[in-house]
């Protein structure tokens, strides 16, 4: 990264993360990148019901269907969020082509300017 934007180990210091990714090897592995980019906690999907994360990450393709709904339900609570996906931008509804995107397989520096750009002040 450039000299803009606090390091990447700062990055996400003390937020609170959800990670939505149907790949159980791919989730761990991106919830260690979480952790060196040091997020407080990261909670899967399936942990989401007692709050409301600071900031996701959706896999596009969730188990046959799309992470689309919850992104839309974090857009209208206002949580930021970074689309994660193995296909092109283009599988992303055109209302959300201009949301972060990080591209499969996901690196620690792809995942941290995705996640600055959507923690950046709009």
């Amino acid at each position: 990264m450039s000299g803009a934007g606090p390091p990447p180990a700062m990055l996400l210091h003390g937020h609170d993360v959800l990670l939505v990714e149907v790949g159980a090897i791919i989730a761990l592995m991106v919830e260690e990148v979480l952790a060196d980019l040091g997020a407080a906690s990261v909670r899967h999907a399936g942990r989401i019901a007692d709050r409301c994360p600071q900031v996701a990450v959706i896999d596009v393709n969730v188990s046959g269907t799309t992470g689309f709904e919850l992104a839309e339900r974090l857009e209208d609570a206002g949580v930021p969020f970074v689309f994660a996906t193995g296909h092109a931008r283009d599988v992303i509804p055109a209302r959300w082509r201009g949301r972060p995107f990080v591209p499969k397989p996901i690196g620690v520096a792809g995942l941290a300017l995705a996640l600055q750009a959507a923690l950046a002040p709009a």
